[in-house]
């Protein structure tokens, strides 16, 4: 019992020496950044990512509303259906942010897209919206025709959509600021 307590006492005396030379050294909070860095190693990546010219953006934030569906629209001839969303941006102003409306089947699986593709070739519809101000509020609603589903002849097919919002970093490369959840529709003949 001893031997434990005399360790447990190194131990203690140790700790109340190192921590306060870590701070000292590197400043306050150093010790939990050193143990969040080594736990998460991206995490300083992606805190280090997002940069407007040749200064890195603070305090951006993005935020979508659930998708809702509006089914038998006519558009130019097509039938097809709305997707609506409601975005908003803060602290974008003049920037060049992008929404991305992606499509998947009812497994979840990415659909493949027939005109309207990512990098992939995923089924997605990408659009660019320019905030006006630093708090900025965007409805927008999209035109899907439904010739660009694979429907049988028929039954129903049933396909999940969900909607993001990102920019890109100085390197091109995306930077998610949020995402809705997946909405579940239907298309039947």
């Amino acid at each position: 019992m001893i031997k434990f307590l005399f360790k447990t006492l190194i131990i203690v005396v140790l700790l109340l020496i190192i921590i306060p030379l870590i701070m000292l050294l590197f400043g306050e909070g150093a010790l939990l950044y050193k143990i969040f860095d080594w736990s998460f190693p991206n995490m300083k990546e992606k805190q280090e990512w997002v940069m407007f010219g040749d200064k890195p953006a603070s305090n951006i934030s993005a935020s979508v509303s659930d998708l809702t569906i509006e089914h038998n629209v006519i558009r130019e001839g097509k039938h097809g259906m709305n997707l609506c969303s409601k975005q908003v941006f803060k602290n974008l102003e003049g920037s060049d942010c992008y929404t991305m409306i992606r499509f998947f089947d009812d497994k979840g699986n990415p659909l493949k897209g027939k005109s309207a593709k990512d990098e992939d070739g995923n089924f997605c519809i990408i659009g660019k919206v320019v905030p006006d101000c630093n708090d900025c509020e965007n409805d927008q609603r999209v035109f899907v025709a439904y010739d660009q589903f694979d429907v049988p002849e028929t039954g129903v097919a049933y396909f999940l959509c969900d909607i993001r919002l990102f920019i890109l970093d100085c390197n091109g490369e995306r930077v998610e600021l949020a995402f809705s959840q997946p909405s579940r529709f239907h298309l039947s003949f």
